[in-house]
């Protein structure tokens, strides 16, 4: 039988002496004093409820003797055990730190977040103080602390016990309660129906990409101005597979690494409509085809026409060609593309389609701020053994959406360079979390 005692004792040895010396004498005194008083009673439950004390022999006895002595403790302690006592064992109770009580410049030091931002999103975790995961239990404003620290500098779990108490066992828990349930969210960019959540902005969106090109000098015309999004991919590296055909399936000759491959969707507001993951060696126009991007944007489009004549499109790289609802640069320069002859005979069209693909660079580079924001402010992705694909607890399929899913949420706090480029204001916190609620629902 240990009792957790609360004070700080020099050595490990010492603390080991302080934890199992309490002869029978004490126990039974211990008992007797919850037997009688209440308020020792209630300030046992609340060690008990916070995790300051194993639930154990001893607890348990203790538990039986209030239970004879209080017929409504009884009914207390039950729901206690039933409910709110999930099986606890670390080395040390977390510490009492709290978001509303950290200094802001502390918050952004560890999380990246602005103070009043992250109270703004915690309840999309959970909207209780303590939350459970595993038959344990642990505060939730550490495990969202936590586990934001872990994202940006890619930390391990050993390192947070000296920060906000507890074990690394406990903090492993702790982030992988957050990521499944960050994944509820993050799971529904993957949907059949992600881009449909946009449709009301399509109109606006298409004209904000219209007057960037304008600013640019250069002014669309009919079959021009059409663009509502872009399209683009990038490459997240994984450790290795053990497994030499998996291995080899993930293996990317042109960046020499095994990675994953995201296909994104991104409007002019900041937010990415669309994610796609497939093996780094797939092509960009694969992964497009493997995952019908063209029937996708089509069956936007027309929900943004709502019956009337016209067209737009997604504009990616040239990989991806002119196809459908797709469009690419020109690449006039291509001889596969654009004879010599052509090129001769049409120089006043050749000369328009280099300025249209001038052009575009700036507006196809705003679709790179999105992937900067992942890869240069969540260093957690530098850290390839962490995406291990063999891992059981923690599948790469559901950290990598949630990266994008949090990427959305600081948009949305802090906006972005794509909706300053823009001039275009990201949905409300509120909007965007029904639009996802939305189709998880189906």
């Amino acid at each position: 039988m240990r009792l957790r005692l609360h004070k700080r004792y020099g050595s490990a040895n010492d603390r080991w002496q302080a934890r199992t010396n309490l002869d029978d004498f004490k126990l039974e005194a211990l008992k007797s004093a919850c037997a009688s008083n209440d308020a020792i009673t209630q300030i046992f439950m609340n060690h008990l409820r916070h995790g300051h004390l194993p639930i154990n022999n001893l607890t348990l006895g203790v538990i039986r003797r209030m239970s004879q002595h209080n017929g409504d403790m009884a009914k207390a302690m039950k729901r206690l055990l039933v409910i709110d006592g999930p099986r606890i064992s670390f080395s040390q109770p977390f510490k009492p730190i709290r978001i509303s009580t950290m200094e802001p410049e502390l918050v952004f030091q560890r999380t990246g977040w602005r103070k009043e931002d992250l109270l703004a999103i915690v309840y999309l975790w959970s909207e209780s103080e303590y939350v459970s995961h595993k038959r344990h239990r642990f505060p939730r404003d550490l495990a969202i602390l936590m586990a934001l620290e872990r994202i940006r500098s890619g930390a391990d779990f050993t390192t947070f016990v000296a920060t906000y108490g507890g074990e690394s066992r406990r903090w492993s828990e702790a982030f992988d309660w957050f990521v499944c349930i960050g994944y509820e969210y993050a799971k529904a960019l993957m949907q059949e129906d992600a881009l449909m959540r946009y449709v009301e902005q399509g109109e606006e969106c298409n004209t904000a990409i219209n007057n960037v090109l304008t600013e640019s000098g250069f002014v669309p015309g009919e079959g021009e101005n059409n663009c509502v999004g872009l399209l683009d991919a990038t490459m997240i590296d994984i450790a290795n597979p053990g497994n030499a055909v998996v291995q080899n399936s993930f293996y990317s000759g042109y960046s020499g690494k095994t990675c994953l491959k995201a296909l994104t969707l991104i409007f002019p507001n900041g937010m990415t409509g669309f994610i796609a993951f497939s093996s780094g060696r797939r092509p960009d126009h694969a992964i497009a085809r493997d995952f019908e991007i063209n029937a996708k944007i089509r069956k936007f489009v027309r929900a943004v026409l709502n019956g009337r004549p016209g067209s737009y499109y997604f504009y990616g790289d040239k990989i991806f060609s002119i196809s459908g609802f797709i469009r690419s640069p020109n690449d006039v320069d291509n001889r596969r593309r654009f004879s010599r002859e052509f090129v001769a005979e049409h120089p006043q069209w050749i000369q328009r389609m280099r300025q249209q693909d001038e052009a575009m660079k700036q507006v196809r580079a705003a679709v790179e701020h999105s992937y900067a924001s992942i890869k240069n402010e969540m260093r957690y992705t530098e850290n390839r053994m962490k995406h291990c694909l063999s891992r059981s607890q923690m599948q790469v399929s559901k950290l990598v959406p949630l990266l994008f899913f949090i990427a959305d949420l600081k948009t949305i706090c802090v906006g972005n360079q794509r909706n300053a480029k823009f001039l275009m204001k990201p949905p409300t916190m509120a909007a965007y979390i029904a639009g996802l609620e939305n189709i998880n629902s189906f």
